[in-house]
């Protein structure tokens, strides 16, 4: 039975802390069925409501016809959305993008491209893409960014289809990705890392009335002195240290998907090494020794869960520890702040771009060049290079 109305839905939160979201859905004969979603905070039961009613909308009809059709078919038995969400996310799982790629990708064509729900790939042209991006900017309201992101998607799988012979033409061939204004980023006065430093280290001291947390000062430190991200410092192991070259490998990352955790390879499947400060060194070997001392056992993780040294700690434990620092500080910044940070005191010190992309671990120059803050009171060197 085809459902032609879901209501708006409700979360709330019940006694033992879980988010619970509900909502009605009305099919065709007007019977109803509630659909209901659980999840740990409120922001995440959200989304997942979101994704389950457009399933409900959306997906179930897709999920009745044979994903494994004739691709010479595609054009006469698939709708576009249809194709994306069969063939298409297919062969991109195929290609080794991980679970959460694939997801965001789902939750994107669902969202997004209901707009060609009844359109099949031959029948899109050039104007209906015009058409499309207007549609997302304005009546969606997405961003420049996001836009690009869906751009991205359309032009990715209308390759595909040319290649697979369903149709002759790419129609975004000739239609530019939307203009993104470049921000730039925004860095911590020394100040401001003084007050996150002094206030995490407070964590570490029974006296002041909080709840322990022996982690929060070296995490920051690391995450200054190396620029790498959350996800991956959380599960580095003593075995990634190198204490005698000073160095770190960095070769996983904590991935989260629809609110698991699961190590992964690093965003870009590299691994890489990182060096590491002798005030930083210490201080990882002093937190190693606290450990011990209060646990009378070595956790295998650098960054142990205070709970369970044998876990790493939570990218989101982290999260939710910081912001509570900052909320005690004032410092409204961000965590990744501090990549941001690493990258343009390196590059302000005179180190080669090439060397901190290699450390930063990103892709390509132009990415990084993004992080790199300019600094306008160096206008006045530049006006005295040739007086």
């Amino acid at each position: 039975m085809k459902p032609i109305k879901i209501s708006t839905g409700t979360i709330s939160q019940r006694k033992d802390k879980k988010w619970i979201g509900q909502a009605l859905v009305t099919y065709e004969d007007n019977s109803k069925k509630r659909i209901c979603v659980s999840a740990n905070d409120k922001h995440e039961c959200f989304q997942k409501l979101e994704v389950k009613k457009n399933d409900i909308l959306f997906i179930d009809e897709i999920k009745c016809k044979n994903r494994t059709e004739n691709k010479t078919n595609i054009k006469e038995t698939k709708t576009y959305p249809e194709y994306l969400l069969s063939i298409w996310l297919d062969e991109k799982e195929s290609e080794g993008l991980n679970g959460r790629v694939i997801m965001v990708y789902r939750y994107m064509i669902v969202k997004h491209f209901a707009y060609f729900k009844n359109t099949y790939p031959s029948q899109i042209t050039p104007s209906m893409i015009v058409s499309f991006q207007k549609f997302c900017m304005e009546t969606q309201g997405l961003s420049a960014s996001t836009c690009n992101k869906v751009y991205n998607i359309l032009n990715n799988s209308f390759n595909k289809l040319v290649r697979d012979e369903v149709i002759e033409k790419n129609p975004c061939r000739y239609i530019p990705r939307k203009h993104e204004a470049e921000k730039e980023k925004i860095l911590f006065t020394k100040e401001e890392i003084n007050k996150l430093f002094a206030e995490a280290k407070l964590n570490d001291l029974p006296s002041t009335n909080r709840r322990p947390n022996k982690i929060m000062y070296p995490f920051l430190l690391f995450a200054l002195s190396t620029g790498c991200r959350r996800s991956e410092i959380c599960c580095i192991k003593w075995e990634d240290i190198n204490t005698e070259k000073m160095t770190c490998s960095i070769n996983k990352s904590v991935t989260v998907i629809v609110g698991k955790e699961y190590l992964s390879p690093t965003k870009n499947k590299q691994t890489r090494t990182v060096p590491i400060s002798e005030k930083l060194l210490n201080e990882l070997l002093n937190l190693r020794k606290r450990i011990y001392k209060e646990y009378h056992k070595y956790s295998e993780y650098v960054f142990p869960d205070y709970k369970d040294i044998d876990f790493y700690a939570s990218p989101r434990c982290i999260q939710n520890s910081f912001d509570t620092i900052r909320k005690r500080t004032g410092v409204k910044k961000s965590l990744h702040t501090f990549r941001h940070q690493f990258i343009s005191d390196a590059l302000e010190a005179g180190i080669s771009l090439r060397l901190v992309q290699k450390i930063s671990g990103h892709v390509t120059l132009a990415v990084l060049q993004k992080y790199w803050h300019v600094d306008e009171d160096k206008y006045n060197e530049i006006r005295r290079l040739y007086d």
